[in-house]
């Protein structure tokens, strides 16, 4: 049988539930989603097939939980470090953004055309 998590908790049950239901941000949902069964005596292996996540995540989500409480837990996010560098410096990205904004440019194709005609830019 699996072992429940012992830990102290910063939240009450009430309180993980609320903030879990109110959570708009597709990366901190279901970190909060998690962490709530699991406040209220849930297995590792139980809460991982409710999220959709292996157990190996929960774990990690529980150690940055521990580190610092929510806050900590909600801090580390999938993605937005590495990758390719952006093909426009930042000043072209802003104008690429005030054309979109205004309605010159409808879809990725005019985004790019535009990258192209403006400023050289091919994207593959």
């Amino acid at each position: 049988m699996a072992r429940r998590l012992q830990r102290e908790w910063q939240e009450d049950k009430a309180t993980l539930k609320q903030l879990s239901l109110e959570e708009k941000d597709a990366q901190h949902r279901p970190k909060r989603q998690a962490l709530w069964p699991l406040r209220r005596g849930r297995t590792i292996a139980e809460v991982a097939e409710m999220v959709g996540k292996r157990p190996r995540t929960i774990q990690d989500w529980i150690a940055w939980y521990r580190q610092g409480g929510l806050e900590q837990a909600l801090r580390h996010r999938r993605g937005g470090r590495g990758g390719r560098q952006s093909y426009l410096s930042g000043e072209h990205m802003a104008e690429l953004t005030r054309a979109a904004a205004e309605g010159r440019l409808r879809c990725v194709q005019d985004g790019m055309q535009w990258a192209q005609e403006q400023h050289g830019v091919t994207y593959p």
